[in-house]
């Protein structure tokens, strides 16, 4: 199956000027959807009887473990409810983790290659300012802002 989808360029659009006809920063662009793996042999009701039976599955499961935990649930009346554009009264405040990973130990090696890109980057910049203009930067990065003349 494919579908069509409009997506809408909204940096060509921001560099146009914002203008009030859109029409022309819209591309219909085809989207195939594919089965899922594992469902590829079964009839589409049957598919869709089971893709329905595991998403009531993994609700069941979620609403448990949050009873379990003390914590509410929101509802699907609450849900469609909702403004959208609102925002919160108070919401938890934490500082942004560096890395989202999976495992402790993906977070340590983000933080190893991290801190190994930080100190790369550092003697290249500190090369750079000394006037060594042809110093190579690590992958994804750039040289500072520079007042004198480079190369």
């Amino acid at each position: 199956h494919v579908r069509t989808v409009v997506v809408f360029d909204r940096t060509a659009w921001h560099a146009a000027g914002c203008p009030d006809d859109r029409s022309p920063f819209q591309e219909k662009i085809p989207l195939p959807l594919a089965v899922l793996p594992g469902l590829e042999d079964m009839a589409p009701k049957e598919r869709a009887r089971t893709m329905r039976k595991l998403v009531r599955e993994g609700e069941d499961e979620i609403r448990d473990e949050r009873r379990r935990e003390g914590r509410k649930l929101l509802g699907r009346r609450r849900v469609l409810a909702a403004d959208p554009k609102s925002r919160p009264l108070h919401s938890k405040k934490s500082p942004r983790p560096l890395c989202h990973a999976a495992t402790r130990e993906a977070r340590e090696e983000h933080r190893r290659q991290y801190a190994e890109f930080v100190a790369l980057y550092r003697v290249a910049s500190d090369r750079f300012r000394a006037g060594d203009f042809a110093v190579v930067f690590p992958a994804g990065s750039f040289p500072p802002w520079y007042r004198g003349k480079a190369g």
